[in-house]
């Protein structure tokens, strides 16, 4: 928890285990007002199946964490219609092992007198990596088919699939009450303080 008691910025998705559930993503972090600003933490590497044989193949890295983005403006800051202000968590690797965890979000804080946005303003965690799981083909079939387990965007582990990132956050400060304008995307929610 941050020094105003609220923990904001959440931890990034866990990797996912060969052939099982993966762990828990990490804890949340930060404060809500973003100060100090902080940038999100990356996701955990998905793990390698060494308990039937040789390893299927290196597991999928960590997704990276999200930056920390601080705009200062002394009028009106506007981001256009194209514009976009990102702090997203990287997605995790995919592997014929486990999937890797996604990164969580970043920080991102606006400081102006007055903010609008037209575009996007974004902060959200990775997608958790594809993991497989391989079932033996019956005798006489040689081969191996791999059945696509994958889970991600937040959603959590799901067999071999690594965990999605958890959101970032993004903070709005104006120079007055009703100092904000969103006519364009902002994830997850603003807060808004004068």
């Amino acid at each position: 928890c941050g020094a105003d008691g609220a923990a904001t910025t959440g931890g990034a998705g866990a990797g996912g285990p060969y052939g099982d559930r993966g762990g828990h993503g990490g804890g949340a972090y930060g404060s809500a007002s973003l100060v100090p600003l902080v940038a999100g933490s990356g996701g955990a590497g998905g793990t390698i199946d060494t308990d039937n044989g040789p390893p299927d193949g290196a597991a999928g890295g960590g997704g990276a964490g999200g930056g920390a983005v601080q705009l200062t403006c002394a009028g009106d800051l506007v981001v256009g219609p194209r514009g976009s202000v990102l702090a997203l968590g990287g997605n995790g690797g995919r592997s014929r092992s486990g999937g890797g965890g996604g990164g969580s979000g970043g920080g991102l804080l606006l400081q102006a007198c007055r903010v609008q946005v037209q575009g996007s303003v974004l902060a959200h965690g990775g997608r958790g990596g594809n993991g497989y799981v391989h079932i033996d083909a019956p005798a006489g079939g040689g081969s191996r088919g791999g059945i696509d387990r994958t889970s991600g965007g937040g959603r959590g582990c799901n067999l071999s699939g690594g965990g999605g990132g958890a959101e970032g956050r993004v903070r709005f400060v104006v120079g007055a009450p009703g100092g904000a304008t969103v006519t364009g995307t902002v994830r997850p929610a603003a807060s808004v303080s004068p």
